[in-house]
This record gives structure tokens, C-alpha cells and sequence, in this order.
């Protein structure tokens, strides 16, 4: 049963167990989410892959929109498909939720933001002395993005990764960039391949029951 602060209670001989209510997909307003990804894209400074934590902060943890391993395998779809991380991120995340006018709105969100700014410093920058500023104001938040960059893998590999496969699998795409610099599509396609294989008759780590672990 359920009472007014949408908490789901099941009773259990004298033990009440206690759940919380799963968040359902689709619940935020299309202007909503179309004000989220402005606000995400104001802030998304040095590369789509900025944008990553950021919607996991408002999308996974604020809001529960979507659960973290789901948010995962967003992720993967989009940097798999053509074009820029942070317009494909933005893209599937508004499908997700919201269908296609989701997908139209979190895009126009996310590019907006960036197509005012160019203009405005496009201006501004024509003015001597403004230049130095801006350099002085990046040099200082490009290094604030890399760490927000290591906390995001950081958070999302501690809840994805379950199994000794998982940590190969994550050892070896990080090698595979450092090492070998190879394209990140390569990466996440064969990675895929060897989860296919390896899972295919066994228990995944999110559900370990009613499969075949022979």
C-alpha cells in the first residue's frame, strides 16, 4: 500500500519492509526540459564530455529520471553515433524521456546557449585587451573540467562496474585511449562484442536470478 509521501509499504508477518517509489520515465514538462539543457549547456565549457557529469547530477541523482545503469548505456549510445558528444548526449537523453519532441527540445537546449555565446564574444572579443580576460578566465576553468571529467568516471564506474569483467573491460578502454589512441566508437563496439559473448549464457551483475549460470 501507499501513503502521502509516495513511499510503498509491504507487510511481511510483523515486519514492514519499506521501498521507495520508482521514479517513471517521462515525468518533467517539455519547457522544463528544455530549460534544464539550456542551464546544463551554459556551463558546458571544454568539450561535450563536460556535459556527462552534469546530467548525471540532474537527470540520475537531483531529479531520478533514470536510474545510473541506464544513464551508462546512454551514454554509450551516444558517443557511438555520429556527430558531437554533447548534441547526441542531450539528443538521447530528451528521447528517453520526453520522445522526439523530447530529443528536439533537449537539443535546441543544448545548442543554443553555445550559438549565443559565439556571437557575444565574436563582439566582444574585437575589442582590444578582452582577449587576455578570456584566456586568463579558460586557463582557470579548464582545469576545474578535468576534475568534474575524473569525478564523473569516478561515480559511474564504482555503480556500473559489478564484476571482474567489468573492470577488464573498463581497464582496457582506458588503456586502449591512452595507449593506443584508439577511436572511442572502436572501443565501445568492441567492448559490446566481448559483453555479448561473455554474458550471453551467464547471470549479468544486475540480475542473478532466473538465468543459467552453467
Amino acid at each position: 500500500m501507499q501513503d502521502g509521501t509516495g513511499l510503498f509499504y509491504a507487510k511481511k508477518g510483523r515486519n514492514v519492509i519499506v521501498r521507495n517509489k520508482s521514479p517513471e520515465p517521462g515525468k518533467i514538462g517539455l519547457v522544463k526540459l528544455f530549460l534544464l539543457f539550456v542551464k546544463i549547456g551554459l556551463v558546458t565549457i571544454g568539450g561535450g564530455y563536460v556535459m556527462i557529469p552534469l546530467l548525471q547530477e540532474e537527470f540520475v541523482e537531483k531529479r531520478k529520471l533514470m536510474e545510473i545503469k541506464e544513464f551508462a548505456s546512454i551514454m554509450a549510445v551516444a558517443q557511438a553515433g555520429p556527430g558531437g558528444v554533447a548534441v547526441n548526449s542531450s539528443v538521447v537523453v530528451g528521447y528517453k524521456l520526453k520522445g522526439l519532441s523530447g530529443a528536439i527540445a533537449a537539443a535546441v537546449g543544448t545548442v543554443f546557449p553555445s550559438f549565443a555565446a559565439i556571437i557575444l564574444l565574436s563582439a566582444w572579443l574585437l575589442h582590444p585587451g578582452n582577449r587576455e580576460t578570456l584566456e586568463g578566465f579558460l586557463s582557470g576553468a579548464t582545469p576545474a573540467v578535468v576534475g568534474l571529467l575524473i569525478a564523473a568516471a569516478y561515480s559511474l564506474g564504482r555503480r556500473v562496474i559489478e564484476d571482474k569483467m567489468g573492470a577488464v573491460l573498463a581497464a582496457g578502454g582506458l588503456a586502449a585511449v591512452v595507449l593506443l589512441e584508439i577511436h572511442p566508437i572502436i572501443i565501445i563496439i568492441a567492448a559490446g562484442a566481448v559483453g555479448y559473448v561473455f554474458y550471453k549464457n551467464k547471470c549479468l551483475p544486475v540480475d542473478e536470478e532466473g538465468c543459467d549460470n552453467q
